[in-house]
């Protein structure tokens, strides 16, 4: 049997982990968990004021609320789907008591956001304008 010793790098916002060095750095850049991110995709510099203000009112977030709060996010991050994902993920959710059929929980309030579906809608728009008009 053979012992090894290997170095990890770990992301300093997420707990994402690498043995090198340089993607771990590349990682950090964009984490969605950086405050001070570069958006991969519409090249937005973290800190955003406004931004950082609607992260803070997430923190208020009801299901109530939550339409008219992601519309304004939308608007503010002009549909960028990375930036909206990273301020759901820098956003201190509440936390929701319940009562179930093994007794008391708690969860955490959920964002319904997809991603994925809203990635692929945005890239189709992208492309579709950048696509020449004959």
């Amino acid at each position: 049997m053979k012992e090894r010793k290997v170095t990890r790098f770990t992301c300093d916002f997420c707990k994402k982990s690498n043995c090198k060095r340089d993607a771990m750095q590349a990682h950090e850049l964009r984490c969605f968990k950086n405050p001070a991110r570069r958006c991969p995709i519409c090249q937005r510099q973290w800190p955003d004021e406004k931004l950082t203000k609607l992260i803070a009112n997430m923190g208020n977030i009801t299901s109530e609320s939550e339409p008219a709060l992601m519309m304004e996010l939308r608007e503010e991050t002009d549909g960028c789907p990375a930036c909206i994902c990273a301020a759901i993920s820098q956003a201190t959710l509440p936390v929701h008591v319940c009562e179930d059929d093994f007794g008391r929980g708690e969860f955490r309030h959920h964002i319904d956001f997809n991603y994925k579906k809203e990635m692929d809608e945005y890239m189709a728009e992208q492309r579709a304008e950048a696509e020449p008009h004959y």
